[in-house]
């Protein structure tokens, strides 16, 4: 009988050590891609106001990781004053499912004071009722782009 409990027990520790590997696995991929991608990437929980930003993400505005608060707070208080109503109208109309994607252009100020462009692109994630409570997404830098467009206008800083 004490046998049958210790293979029990052997077996039950073998599957865990390999479930336990294949998250080691994952959650090393899933930091490779967000090391190799270009884009930074935020993920905000809309019930608290925590939030992830990636190195990519807080790097577009100058800083290394753990010099901004991890929180919506740190975004807003950098999003420029004339770009908020829109910004927050659109997030607002996908949050409500007035439209179908969240997919923005508006402007951070960078750690220096200067303005840079970026494009949002985010996905929510919806409980049972229907209510936003997650927001996934990236941010591109798309300011060199803005400034080699014909009718770019840089931005005052505020």
């Amino acid at each position: 009988m004490l046998l049958a409990i210790l293979g029990l027990l052997t077996m039950g520790w073998r599957r865990f050590s390999l479930q336990k590997e294949e998250l080691r696995r994952e959650h090393e991929r899933w930091w490779l891609v967000l090391q190799a991608n270009l884009e930074g990437v935020f993920d905000a929980d809309l019930r608290t106001g925590t939030a992830f930003y990636s190195p990519q993400w807080l790097a577009q505005l100058g800083y290394l990781p753990g010099e901004l608060p991890p929180n919506h707070q740190s975004w807003a208080e950098r999003l420029h004053p004339e770009d908020r109503p829109h910004v927050e109208a659109t997030l607002g109309d996908y949050l409500a499912r007035r439209i179908p994607a969240y997919d923005t252009e508006y402007r951070l100020r960078h750690r220096d004071g200067h303005w840079c462009w970026t494009r949002a692109r985010a996905q929510a994630v919806w409980d049972e009722d229907g209510k936003a409570i997650r927001l996934v997404g990236s941010n591109a830098d798309i300011t060199e782009r803005n400034k080699s467009s014909s009718n770019f206008k840089p931005a005052k800083i505020a």
